[in-house]
């Protein structure tokens, strides 16, 4: 981490909104598990200060419901918890930030899954930017991700780990490692990570808030209905290993282990850990058992791990389950039962589900787990809240439903619900009998059409894609194979109406084509424009190298934005006519920006495409580019070929496609509806000496790719940009201009350096003669020039101006003499 904090967020504007793509937010992990993908984000309102001169209050909405309440809860302590049933995943929050218009979103400071932050508030000065020096102490010592405070008077910085149970509340320094949520502003404090990093920031803990500052807990108090804790629970009857059931002795062991502060708590522990491994569970799964805030024995762990559920596991892992599988082994005479199977299956089928898996299909898990003991149908369902993001509350009631009407499966139902097939009147093409009864529909394409309309099967055409996309209800499998399972149902369906399946693909082909559509024209054209002006703003993202001109950036940005929108919504006739080429130091966001054009999460996966390495004689090349909206052409830098040039400014300016798929009978003619954008590091990368208008550079020494801007309402603004007429190309007195400016991004060849070198170009025009580019070569250094070079260096004579005129059928430059040793020669 750098020994010195910038701050980038000088003229923000007080709780200013910002509502991040999922890419802008802070990264980190838990176990290589994204914090994007943890139940820990809300999303958060302003609420208008009681009286003049306080703050503004942050208020945090649920992306589940739209609650404002129940966020925090206390517990028997008085201590307050985040009540992480009312947060959600980083995607849902700002899904719902986005969708009412909130001010942002935030993340929860909660010790299950070890998210604590620092908050040094009235350590900056909001018109300066100037950092106190006890915020920079700290948030040097923290190293993790920082970032400026919403009010703009402070800082705040997140982690995962704990501060050894050292926080508090006071001098305006706050540290939380639960109860809290923190707002998410996006103003980085350069110099600190850009991840949320783990940490063990006890000492910064002890340092600021130590022990006789802390305020006091509340005792617990022994109950008076004890059982004689003096020795190990009584032994119950073997449990049968092929049940759901842990033992019930597990059961006491943890309540015993919660109920008197003065017992020996880490042998309660140590008792129940022995116990579960004896019953076959899985050594992950008891530490997680162990160490569930909701099972109460976990304060046993967090005594020796201060205070953090993260901390809490891992010891337990380390001092307990070790020896605890020791003792579990001896008492079963030298070795553990496998994992219980119904329990094992039970939990895999909930961590392998997702946001996508059928209603039906969780309710059904869910009940399955109601005929288990608490504990384990606790973790289930702790692990089907983690995978699909549904609230527990719901699935505890699921559970309960079924407990009550006595609902006992088995195991895991993994059987689909019973497809019938149709019945044959449904089909417009059918063979009859003699009597005119139908007997069986025919292979065609409104049958098949019928068929899929039956089974709500959506079949469509992307035309960005362009690709057919086939949807089936309730199919659930890897995304990366999901269009050949999807076909492989609609043959299956096929087949069980008795229908022909030899032309199948090709009928769905043309059914989707009559059915097309596009993810990009309808997100650009989603939202109506507002009115207000944001391309001053994108504009100035890009932060221009000394000398470029900011009029020609505004110009070739907006000019580049109007042709990506012609290229979606121009049914015929669109070609491209510049690449939006950025020019500046390695790692400054080049490619981030691009990615930043587009703030819907999934349309950017599929419309844009960074690092493409674009060959036009290459099919598989040409079909990777133009089957995306936005394409990066990768290594501008050295990929590009003098004899090359030709072909791919060609290719790039085309206006059709003609490719023949893999598999395809017959080449396809595709609309163009790509535009392209490059991203460079050496400032000369240019290699061809004439007509790089086609490239529309841009220098830049910093890119802000994290800018926030609403980028749909940007796009929308475009449309209208389009719709009024405004043209996506360059005139000719513009591209003069570019061209100027391009000339000192060409590659310096041998023979332009010897022709602006080697000649004498300060000496008296009198001393000027005629000669060819051939003859100007010889003079300089060239025994035998070849062709090419005698036309390079006709371009150079022509490019500084030298008059040219024909004679006896060749062309002769006036051109100075040749420098003799430094020096002109004029003899």
């Amino acid at each position: 981490m750098a020994d010195t904090l910038l701050d980038v967020a000088i003229n923000r504007e007080p709780y200013a909104p910002y509502i991040p793509s999922l890419e802008e937010l802070p990264q980190g992990d838990i176990d290589g598990v994204p914090l994007t993908s943890l139940p820990i984000w809300c999303a958060w309102k302003i609420k208008p200060p009681r009286k003049e001169g306080d703050k503004p209050g942050k208020v945090p909405v649920s992306p589940r419901d739209g609650r404002t309440k129940g966020w925090s809860l206390k517990d028997g302590d008085g201590v307050s918890r985040c009540n992480l049933d009312f947060f959600d995943t980083a995607e849902q929050a700002i899904q719902y930030a986005n969708q009412h218009r909130l001010q942002g979103i935030g993340i929860a400071t909660n010790r299950e899954y070890g998210i604590a932050g620092g908050d040094p508030d009235h350590s900056r000065n909001p018109e300066t930017g100037e950092m106190s020096e006890r915020a920079r102490e700290i948030i040097l010592s923290a190293n993790t991700y920082a970032e400026v405070s919403p009010g703009q008077a402070g800082y705040r910085f997140i982690f995962i780990g704990s501060f050894g149970g050292f926080t508090g509340n006071r001098d305006d320094l706050e540290f939380y490692e639960d109860g809290r949520f923190l707002t998410i502003t996006g103003d980085h404090v350069e110099g600190t990570p850009r991840r949320i990093m783990e940490r063990d920031l006890t000492e910064l803990g002890k340092k600021h808030f130590p022990l006789d500052s802390a305020k006091p807990t509340k005792p617990k108090t022994a109950r008076t209905d004890q059982p004689d804790l003096t020795e190990k629970p009584p032994s119950r009857e073997k449990v049968d290993l092929d049940s759901l059931m842990l033992p019930k002795h597990v059961e006491e062991w943890i309540k015993y282990g919660i109920a008197d502060p003065s017992l020996d708590r880490s042998n309660c522990l140590f008792g129940a850990a022995i116990e579960l491994l004896k019953a076959g569970v899985s050594e992950s799964q008891t530490a997680d058992i162990l160490t569930a805030p909701e099972h109460g024995i976990h304060v046993v762990a967090l005594e020796h791990s201060a205070g953090s559920h993260t901390a809490a596991r891992r010891w337990v892992e380390r001092y307990t389950l070790p020896e605890a599988r020791k003792r579990a082994e001896e008492a079963n005479g030298g070795s553990l039962p496998a994992p219980k199977r119904a329990y094992m299956e039970l939990l895999t089928d909930a961590q392998n589900m997702d946001e996508f898996t059928p209603p039906d299909e969780v309710k059904d898990l869910a009940r399955e787990a109601g005929s288990m003991e608490r504990l384990t149908r606790e973790m289930v369902l702790r692990a089907i809240k983690k995978s699909t993001g549904l609230n527990i509350s719901d699935l505890r009631a699921i559970t309960k439903e079924a407990k009550r009407t006595s609902m006992k499966p088995e195991g895991v139902s993994k059987a689909k619900r019973h497809i019938r097939p149709m019945m044959i009147d449904f089909f417009p093409d059918i063979v009859t009998d003699e009597e005119g009864e139908p007997v069986r529909a025919l292979q065609t394409i409104p049958n098949i059409a019928a068929m899929l309309d039956h089974y709500g099967i959506q079949v469509s055409y992307d035309v960005i894609a362009k690709k057919v996309k086939v949807i089936v209800p309730g199919a659930s499998g890897s995304p990366d194979n999901a269009d050949n399972s999807a076909l492989s149902s609609v043959i299956s369906l096929a087949k069980l109406n008795e229908i022909p399946t030899d032309q199948v693909p090709a009928f769905i082909a043309t059914i989707a084509d009559e059915r097309q559509h596009n993810p990009v024209a309808d997100w650009i054209t989603g939202a109506t424009w507002d009115g207000q002006d944001r391309l001053p703003q994108l504009y100035q993202t890009l932060v221009l190298a000394d000398g470029y001109p900011a009029s020609m950036r505004d110009l070739l940005v907006r000019r580049w934005l109007i042709s990506a929108v012609a290229a979606a919504l121009m049914p015929r006739g669109f070609r491209t006519r510049g690449v939006l080429t950025l020019q500046g130091p390695q790692s400054i966001g080049k490619s981030d920006w691009l990615k930043s054009l587009v703030s819907d999460v999934q349309l950017r996966e599929t419309a844009i495409k960074v690092d493409h390495l674009l060959d036009p004689a290459n099919k598989d090349s040409v079909l990777g580019a133009i089957t995306h909206w936005l394409v990066e052409l990768g290594e501008l830098d050295g990929s590009f070929r003098k004899a090359d040039v030709a072909r791919i400014k060609g290719f790039i300016t085309a206006d059709m496609d003609k490719v023949r798929r893999p598999y395809d009978r017959l080449e396809s003619e595709y609309q163009r509806r790509t535009v392209f954008f490059a991203s460079v590091n050496d400032s000369q990368f240019l290699v061809d000496e004439t007509g790089n208008t086609r490239f529309w550079t841009v220098a830049v020494e910093r890119i802000n790719s994290l800018h926030g801007i609403d980028m749909q309402q940007v796009w929308a603004q475009v449309v209208e940009l389009w719709r009024s007429g405004e043209k996506w190309w360059l005139t000719r007195d513009e591209e003069t201009e570019l061209e100027k400016l391009n000339r000192g991004h060409r590659v310096v060849s041998s023979i332009r350096e010897l022709v602006e070198t080697g000649l004498a170009w300060e000496s008296p025009a009198n001393y000027w003669e005629r000669r060819t580019a051939s003859e100007v070569l010889k003079t300089i250094g060239f025994d035998k020039p070849t062709n090419a070079q005698a036309r390079e260096a006709g371009a150079v004579l022509r490019e500084r101006g030298c008059n040219s005129r024909m004679s006896n059928g060749v062309t002769k430059f006036m051109v100075p003499k040749p420098m003799v040793s430094g020096f002109a020669s004029l003899g």
